[in-house]
Formats: structure tokens, sequence, C-alpha cells
């Protein structure tokens, strides 16, 4: 269950302010343990070949998810990776596999081409089957550029979200080109009641967000 997640994460991280002689404050913050099972799900629907995120958004895409793999090999190289791509249907891009296996991570991104339609349904069970059998903690990491036209992905996000934390990011021409509501219902939540939920227009602040993601504290 989530609550069991939540209880394997550790909490502890302190913060400095600007108070005399450099007084430290505690406050509880979830961090994820080291070996954690982190799975990114892209939408590689057709629209992900538009050239406005030159020179596709499907390349930015994969570009922060490189930026991820390379953060997470720093900072917890006993975790695992593995990328999901979904468009009118789901395949595995990459099993999850440790993120020591950098040869085996780089070139199943080859594999990734756009084509087809939205159905975020689709990604959610592909991350679920790969998910099944793990007893590690686990993170979700969802990117989206358009409008689902499928099945309802709700009750099946709820399912996922008793195995990990999730965090959905829209991406491309406008915040308008993607269902930013569903988007939301899918995300976990922040401590604070916010959603783990970002719009984000540039390809570099993907990848900046993605660097992001790849530390341990949990907080998007």
């Amino acid at each position: 269950m989530f609550i069991h997640l939540m209880e394997q994460i550790k909490h502890c991280f302190v913060e400095y302010d600007n108070a005399p002689q450099g007084r430290i404050h505690e406050a509880e913050v979830m961090v994820y343990p080291p070996d954690r099972d982190v799975v990114a799900i892209f939408d590689v629907s057709g629209s992900t070949g538009n050239t406005d995120w030159p020179p596709t958004r499907l390349d930015g895409g994969k570009e922060a998810v490189r930026k991820l793999h390379s953060e997470l090999l720093q900072s917890s190289p006993d975790a695992r990776i593995g990328i999901v791509a979904f468009s009118n249907r789901a395949s595995i891009v990459c099993p999850l596999i440790s993120v020591r296996d950098s040869n085996g991570f780089h070139s199943s991104l080859t594999s990734m081409k756009s084509g087809g339609g939205t159905c975020i349904y689709s990604g959610i069970k592909g991350a679920l089957e790969m998910l099944a059998s793990s007893s590690s903690t686990a993170q979700v990491i969802l990117v989206s550029d358009g409008l689902d036209d499928w099945h309802n992905p709700r009750e099946l996000a709820r399912n996922l979200k008793a195995k990990a934390v999730i965090d959905c990011v829209g991406i491309g021409g406008s915040p308008r080109a993607v269902d930013e509501p569903l988007l939301k219902d899918i995300a976990s939540f922040n401590r604070d009641g916010s959603k783990r939920y970002r719009w984000i227009g540039e390809p570099q602040h993907l990848v900046d967000h993605f660097e992001k993601l790849a530390g341990r504290i949990c907080e998007s």
C-alpha cells in the first residue's frame, strides 16, 4: 500500500537560514532510498515529432531522460531505471535495469519513434506491469504533450500510486494542448497538498526538471 511505501522513505533533511552563527532547523522531508526503482513513461504520439523543440519534442524528452540516468548513476548507483513508451499502445523500451548498465540504457532509447495517438492508460498499465514484481520504493515520471483520446486512466493511476510516487509533466506548444486536469489527477500529492505536476515549455527546462527529480529528496 502507499502508506507502506511512504514508511519506507526516510525523513532526514536539515535547512540553514541566515540567522547568526548559521542556526540549523530540522525539517521533515521525504527522502528516497538509494535502491529505488524509477520508471519514465513517455508519450511518443505523432505530435512528439513536432520541431518546435529542435530537433523534435521526442528528442527533448530523450535528452531529459539521459540526464535523469546520469544523475541517478551519480547519486543512487543502486537504483534501477526503466522506460515505457506509449501512443495508441504501450511498449517496454527499457525493462528495469541497473543504472550502472549505461550501454543497455542508452541503446534502448534508439527504439523510441514518434507516431500514433495518445493513450495514457496504456502507458500507466505498462508501468504497473513493470513494477509488479518490484519490492523497492518506486518513482514514476509521466511525460505527455497531447490530449488523451482513449480510455480513462484515473482508476489505473490510483493502483499505480499504491506502488509509486508519480510526477506528471506536460510539454510542447502550450498548456492548452495537454490535458492538465487529467495529468494533475494522475499525479501524486506533495506534502503541502499541491500536485506533483509541471507544465514545461522549453527543452532545457525539462532537462533541468529531470535532474531535480533524480535527486533523493522527494519534492517536486
